[in-house]
């Protein structure tokens, strides 16, 4: 749920429909916080009736982001889940991810 006028939610996360494909360009993340710390960032999709798969993984600290561009695009077929799921090195840390594509029906 989003609150009105915030156009974001608090997850890296969503489910197609059964008659669109997704076509991911790029997925992002980034440490919001300046230290030393590092987070690895797992892509991962859910095929109908199967388990979560990890795609391709990325990282991020404070001296870099975590950006993958997909050339060909990533295909993500009717009926599957997305999301990023990321691991901190330290506890309590704050990150960004988004996945960029183009949705098509």
């Amino acid at each position: 749920q989003i609150r009105a006028g915030v156009n974001q939610s608090e997850k890296a996360s969503t489910s197609i429909s059964n008659t669109d494909y997704w076509l991911i360009t790029q997925i992002r993340c980034e440490l919001l916080e300046k230290t030393a710390a590092s987070v690895d960032v797992d892509l991962q999709i859910r095929l109908p009736g199967k388990t979560w798969r990890t795609v391709v993984n990325t990282e991020c600290a404070e001296s870099h982001d975590g950006v993958i561009e997909f050339k060909p695009y990533l295909i993500v077929y009717p009926d599957s889940d997305v999301r990023l799921v990321g691991r901190a090195n330290a506890n309590g840390k704050a990150v960004s991810g988004s996945i960029h594509g183009v949705l098509l029906n």
